[in-house]
């Protein structure tokens, strides 16, 4: 797929794939600078690597940033009959690691990223050098907003998600404080602009794990009994008006991390880092550079 001029001033990154399985499945990612420390950001649903390209600007304290696209998100592939699981995710941001030879990785995560990077850090523990969360889990929950419910529904979810892009296109303004540019909103939809580019957004929401027999249910069970095993420093940043990971996650993580740097901010929402840019890459930047 080719950006559009109008979306590449936005997003001026030079587009990069990798194959990462016996299928040849590509991964899209965009990077700069250079060297063996890197800081990785690993996006959520129904994001993709647009989403960190104020941190792949601005942020100045480490020499090289790491942005990819999951599976079926963004710009990379979009296989058929692909196991879109979250165990699936964690090893393609395994290989991708290893693959572009990082060795000491800055995690910067949000929303689903919460659970894929901590799910690859609990199990690469030498390798993680720090952690920044965002408005997002990766611990089990029963919390889960009714509008979001609503498309786990079978047959009504896929109609709803994939044909009428009931997913990607409301949160570009009900994730959103204070609203989204015109070119922004155009950045965030454009690889969901048909229906079937939305198969991983719809993977993502029934790979929720609320019921005990749900396939990714011991996975997270797992991630979330090893997450003590982190003892890298960890940088939590909030956006409080967020419908789906409410204070309620926020207070989570601090039981689990009670030495984390935090920031609340209270006009922002889940797209944190579409609501408070500047200041989402300031205190990011002021994190790293202290380490």
């Amino acid at each position: 797929m080719v950006i559009p001029a109008d979306l590449k001033e936005l997003y001026p990154f030079e587009s990069k794939y990798m194959s990462i399985d016996a299928e040849q499945n590509r991964l899209h990612y965009v990077e700069t600078g250079h060297g063996d420390e890197a800081l990785v950001c690993v996006h959520g649903n129904p994001t993709w690597s647009f989403y960190f390209r104020n941190v792949l600007k601005h942020v100045q304290s480490v020499k090289r940033i790491i942005a990819f696209d999951h599976m079926g998100c963004g710009l990379s592939d979009n296989p058929k009959n692909y196991d879109f699981h979250l165990a699936q995710h964690i090893e393609n941001l395994s290989a991708l690691i290893e693959k572009l030879e990082v060795k000491k990785v800055h995690l910067l995560l949000h929303d689903w990223g919460g659970a894929i990077g901590c799910g690859w850090a609990v199990n690469n523990l030498d390798t993680v050098a720090s952690i920044t969360l965002s408005n997002t889990a990766a611990f089990h929950s029963n919390r889960i907003p009714f509008r979001i419910s609503l498309c786990r529904i079978p047959f009504f979810g896929s109609w709803w998600i994939r044909k009428c892009n009931g997913f990607a296109w409301p949160a570009t303004f009900m994730a959103t404080y204070w609203g989204l540019d015109r070119i922004v909103k155009k950045g965030l939809l454009w690889p969901y602009r048909k229906h079937e580019r939305r198969i991983a957004i719809l993977k993502f929401v029934e790979d929720i794990p609320l019921s005990i027999n749900h396939k990714s249910r011991p996975l997270i069970q797992e991630i979330e009994s090893k997450l003590n095993k982190i003892t890298v420093p960890t940088n939590i940043i909030w956006g409080q008006r967020d419908f789906c990971f409410d204070m309620t996650f926020f207070k989570k993580w601090l039981s689990i991390f009670p030495n984390s740097k935090t920031t609340v901010i209270s006009d922002a929402s889940h797209y944190v880092l579409e609501d408070a840019p500047l200041e989402y890459v300031n205190h990011v930047d002021k994190f790293l550079e202290r380490l």
